[in-house]
């Protein structure tokens, strides 16, 4: 079976209010891999990686949500094709 990735990009109040950590936390849950960051302008872009679709959906839904003291005010999904196989998630530091 293929691997269906999403590359998503939040803005908001999306930083020093937990959000990365709420993906890792979900996306863990839902058995999703990939990895999560914050951007220089106070964005968060994150690779979502899963076997089925309605997997990424479900975990997007919450994404859009965000975690207490976040607010989302865009969340853009882009499905990457012929993605580079991820295990487990992580958070990325900033470059």
């Amino acid at each position: 079976m293929s691997k269906v990735t999403y590359k998503i990009h939040v803005t908001g109040h999306v930083q020093g209010v937990g959000y990365r950590d709420f993906v890792r936390c979900n996306a863990r849950e839902l058995d999703v891999s990939g990895w999560v960051r914050n951007e220089a302008d106070r964005s968060v872009s994150a690779l979502l990686q899963a076997d089925e679709e309605a997997v990424l959906e479900q975990l997007v839904g919450r994404l859009r949500q965000g975690p207490p003291g976040s607010r989302v005010d865009q969340l853009l999904v882009e499905v990457m094709p012929d993605p580079d196989a991820y295990t487990g998630f992580r958070v990325v530091h900033s470059s």
